[in-house]
């Protein structure tokens, strides 16, 4: 940074400097007088002590350095005047010879010791009022960590006192002639110091970072900038002081202990319960980056470069204790022993187990062999899973139901079975059955047709029922069976069937409608439509009173009555109509 050249204004001659001396231009003007008139130069002496042209030329030439030692000379006998002059410069000097040169600081040390002692013995109360700020805080926080220390220490005694783990340390205490308060932290404070940031106070970054071997660092620039975001928001937002800031932070698992200095301030990340010694290996750190790279620390600008050696200083902050844990016998033979047992027993169960299951699997086998209308190709075991594969009829049993009663499971079971058509008599006699009881089933839907006994003999089977002369023929619905008029003998007696389509094929026999005559069904009923002579409608509602009771309605209300001159009549009205079509036209 450039210091301006302070202004000397006494080297320049001010504007009075320059005016014309009266006197010597009166003498000047008589010297011109006696040159141009000889008798006036009888009469008159001349008045310069010189030669004026001689004067001139050194006027001309050195006039203006003449007024600045004039000037000069002035400010030097006048002490006033010189301790202004210097005083204008004094400043700058100091802060060039400061930044280019340490000696000057070397020389002031001396007197200002001086000075500070003799303001001491004149004033110390001036010294106090000064220290107050910094000396309150500081002895304050002292206080606080010394009596957290005692009250960490105070718990754990009490905590341990009266169990038989604080009965062996308090032994223990004795035999080593510490105190117990020194056994219990000993035997109970877990901690090691993780990552040890210093950060620079002003700007905020980060001077140097340090962390353990085993830890790995994710963006330690990052982190140090978090980290002085949050001392700035809680120096602003809480402390008093502009030295104030966060002293601790937990979080989760980890404890930020913070030191802060004049120019920078050191974090450190703990995981567990650090002793309060762990405060005062912190601050004397910090105290010794202060004292010895105060002049570093003061223009840092972002470059680590200037602190050699701060990484080893940082380095003995990264602290940890371990539990210590009692000598005791190893039970490592005792746990080999049971573990070579345990394999042991485990092998032999595998092994039967294995044995057993293959006994299973080949009963399996054996049993699908055996089994009607299943035929085995292949059975093998693959993928920690039995795997068959073969044919199967399928009426035949199913695989999966033959595993019952066995410690084979059906999902330790794969089955890839394609289909067949077996011809042995047990699956031919339920193919047959099946059919039986499919026709069966068929017969009992047909209307006009009753079903009253079933049954085989002779290897017929022989069925026993009613079956009105308009239902379907029973020997016909064997085509769609595999069963033969051999085998199957109907014994049927005749009987006049009630339902609407039996009704409705007998009405249409019986009746014979004409053409122009419709008969259906409509829910449940026959209805006739269209038209027809008187005679064939007398004939149809004879019929209709003749049938018996619980037959379905026989409906002639829409039949229209037509005679032979009506008939004439439509058909001249129907021939004297012409059509004509169009040529080639279709």
């Amino acid at each position: 940074m450039s210091t301006p050249e302070p202004s000397v204004t006494w080297l320049h001659p001010d504007q009075e400097d320059s005016r014309t001396d009266r006197k010597l231009l009166a003498a000047l003007l008589i010297e011109l007088a006696r040159s141009i008139n000889q008798d006036l130069a009888a009469k008159v002496p001349s008045y310069l002590a010189a030669d004026p042209r001689l004067e001139e030329m050194r006027h001309i030439l050195l006039g203006r350095e003449q007024a600045l030692l004039d000037r000069l000379q002035q400010q030097i006998a006048d002490p006033e005047q010189f301790a202004l002059t210097v005083s204008q410069v004094l400043p700058a000097a100091f802060l060039q010879a400061a930044a280019r040169d340490e000696r000057l600081g070397q020389a002031l040390a001396p007197t200002i010791e001086a000075a500070a002692q003799s303001s001491i013995r004149k004033n110390p109360r001036t010294l106090v009022d000064i220290l107050y700020p910094l000396m309150g805080p500081a002895i304050r926080k002292s206080i606080g960590e010394s009596l957290e220390s005692t009250l960490q220490s105070l718990n754990a005694a009490l905590k341990h006192t009266f169990s038989w783990r604080g009965l062996k340390w308090r032994f223990e205490a004795v035999r080593t002639g510490t105190t117990f308060a020194e056994v219990v932290l000993r035997h109970t404070l877990i901690y090691r110091v993780e990552h040890v940031f210093l950060i620079h106070k002003r700007s905020g970054l980060l001077i140097e970072h340090v962390a353990a071997d085993e830890i790995a660092s994710k963006d330690p620039q990052l982190v140090s900038a978090m980290l002085a975001a949050i001392q700035d928001f809680v120096r602003d937002s809480f402390s008093e002081t502009a030295d104030g800031g966060l002293d601790t932070l937990r979080l989760g698992e980890l404890l930020l202990w913070c030191e802060q200095g004049p120019s920078a301030f050191l974090v450190a990340m703990i995981r567990g319960t650090p002793p309060e010694t762990l405060h005062g290996l912190l601050r004397d750190t910090l105290a010794n980056i202060h004292a010895h790279r105060h002049q570093a620390l003061d223009n840092f600008d972002g470059d680590s470069a200037a602190f050699p050696g701060l990484r080893d200083e940082l380095a003995n902050c990264l602290r940890a204790q371990e539990k210590t844990r009692e000598q005791r016998v190893s039970p490592l033979p005792w746990l080999v022993f049971l573990l070579v047992l345990a394999l042991l027993f485990f092998g032999g169960y595998w092994l039967y187990q294995r044995h057993l299951d293959n006994n299973q699997w080949a009963d399996y086998i054996q049993q699908l062999r055996t089994e009607p209308g299943i035929t085995v190709t292949s059975a093998e075991r693959r993928d920690g899973k039995w795997h068959v594969t073969g044919l199967r009829d399928p009426l035949a049993a199913d695989p999966n139901a033959l595993l019952t009663g066995s410690s084979l499971r059906s999902m330790q079971v794969v089955g890839h079975w394609q289909p067949q058509q077996a011809l042995h008599p047990s699956i031919a006699a339920k193919r047959t059955q099946v059919n039986l009881e499919r026709y069966l089933r068929r017969l009992q839907t047909e209307p006009g047709i009753v079903v009253i006994s079933s049954e085989k003999r002779d290897g017929t089977w022989h069925m026993t029922g009613l079956r009105d002369p308009l239902a379907v023929d029973p020997n016909a619905l064997l085509a769609g069976s595999s069963l033969g008029p051999t085998q199957v003998v109907g014994h049927w007696e005749p009987y006049q069937a009630l339902h609407p389509s039996i009704v409705l094929k007998r009405i249409q026999a019986s009746l014979e409608p004409p053409p122009t005559v419709g008969l259906a069904l409509d829910n449940g009923a026959i209805r006739a439509d269209g038209s027809a002579s008187h005679n064939w409608i007398a004939k149809a509602r004879h019929y209709a009173s003749l049938l018996p009771h619980g037959s379905p309605k026989f409906d002639l209300s829409s039949v229209e009555v037509i005679g032979k001159a009506e008939y004439e009549r439509l058909r001249e009205a129907i021939q004297s109509r012409l059509i004509h079509f169009k040529h080639n036209a279709a």
